[in-house]
């Protein structure tokens, strides 16, 4: 990147650092969008949020290691140690106008933001697949490795990049505070809905599925021989297997439609 890309990202770090300032004077936290939330919760995710004080992304890393958002300092010398002990093979990374050793001395501070060479050197640091999911639909999720090492552990993060926040991601029904997340199944670029996820979404569909027959009713004026055929009392075990059946197709069209790529 060179100097005009470093003054036009220094300008928008900082326009999007008072934006996140200002809503912090305000006691406001980024939001995620309906269309995320709808998105996570298709893949048995849920947001965790964390508290934006600069310290967000050490912050949600904290909660998918310890449990404990409040733990960020140790997060933060983690990054810290790993951008000092390898640091060739994070030079690359840190913008030409600001030298490396400032940068590392900057990233010690308290509220300093964490960026994505920070977000690799903890991957590095903690043997750590890093999925991170971004607040915008029409964005793809992301994944990071270590740069050396093998991957022990996955974590999910999500990210804001209008505003530069980052909040912790846990699988539905997962509560728990004070303890590491339950592990999310990861596997093909996608995450496995556990068991919570699958109830819920089997209750969602079903009432979708029962409102939308009563519309699809009261704008014929009557039931046709099929929706009599149809109207017949249904088992749990069927009503759920149709509505699991549906929503596996909704999230294929969504992911087609999206074409989100891990």
């Amino acid at each position: 990147m060179g100097k005009k890309g470093d003054a036009e990202e220094n300008a928008r770090r900082k326009a999007a650092k008072r934006a996140h300032k200002q809503q912090r004077a305000q006691g406001a936290r980024p939001e995620t969008s309906a269309s995320v939330r709808t998105m996570l919760k298709r893949l048995g995710l849920r947001v965790r949020n964390v508290e934006p004080d600069g310290n967000c992304q050490f912050r949600a890393v904290a909660d998918q290691l310890y449990g404990d958002p409040d733990r960020y300092r140790q997060v933060r010398t983690m990054a810290i140690a790993e951008l000092e002990r390898n640091a060739q093979l994070y030079k690359g990374f840190v913008t030409d106008d600001e030298p490396f050793d400032a940068y590392v001395a900057r990233m010690r501070d308290e509220s300093e933001w964490g960026d994505m060479t920070t977000l690799v050197a903890l991957a590095s640091s903690a043997s750590l697949r890093v999925i991170v999911h971004q607040n915008d639909a029409e964005l793809p999720r992301y994944e990071l490795v270590p740069h050396h090492g093998t991957v022990v552990r996955t974590i999910h993060v999500l990210f804001d990049p209008s505003v530069e926040h980052y909040d912790s991601v846990r699988a539905l029904g997962d509560g728990a505070d004070g303890e590491p997340p339950a592990s999310i199944p990861w596997a093909g670029g996608e995450a496995r809905a556990g068991a919570d996820a699958i109830d819920e979404l089997v209750d969602e569909l079903a009432a979708e599925l029962g409102n939308a027959s009563v519309g699809s009713a009261g704008k014929r004026g009557g039931k046709s021989a099929r929706d009599k055929r149809a109207a017949k009392p249904k088992t749990k075990k069927q009503m759920q297997a149709e509505a699991l059946q549906e929503a596996k197709a909704e999230l294929r069209r969504e992911e087609l439609s999206k074409t989100l790529s891990v």
